[in-house]
């Protein structure tokens, strides 16, 4: 459980890299006459809020719901084509860790979407609820790898 902790905390600063780069290249066509870029602040803010979970809570000019969906969006994108090419996330890879279908063969694409919009649910209450379900399964599955039919094992571990 440890190393997919570590596995999420990787990922969460690899998305948020990306998502700051796209901020800052949106800022850089606004600052030429579509916008103020003091607007850079405002996609920040609501970006750290969404990884935080706290977006939904706080509204600020009613955009919350958009920023969320954007920040959702590149994470799901970022953890589903990884997954789909490699069976792992930059930080699965480097906390050694890879996402498997239950019959030990590589997951595709259907599985990886699964499991990822899944992250809705056991996100909830900063993965809470993904953190109990893991720990009451024998194979360490939140809801996301139970409806996908995947396993999170260690590289070695493959079957």
């Amino acid at each position: 459980m440890g190393r997919r902790i570590a596995a999420t905390i990787i990922d969460t600063a690899v998305v948020f890299i990306v998502y700051y780069i796209g901020i800052l290249t949106l800022a850089g066509v606004l600052s030429r006459g579509l916008g103020p870029p003091i607007q850079i602040i405002n996609y920040l803010f609501w970006f750290v809020l969404n990884v935080l979970g706290f977006a939904p809570i706080v509204t600020l000019y009613g955009e919350s719901w958009l920023w969320f969906l954007t920040a959702a969006g590149v994470w799901g994108g970022y953890a589903v084509f990884c997954e789909t090419i490699r069976g792992q996330t930059i930080g699965k890879a480097i906390t050694g860790i890879v996402v498997i279908r239950a019959d030990g063969t590589p997951v595709g694409l259907s599985e990886a979407v699964l499991r990822n919009v899944m992250r809705i649910i056991d996100g909830l209450l900063y993965y809470f609820v993904g953190l109990m379900l893991l720990s009451l399964s024998s194979d360490r599955q939140r809801l996301g790898d139970r409806l996908g039919g995947t396993l999170v094992v260690g590289v070695r571990d493959r079957v």
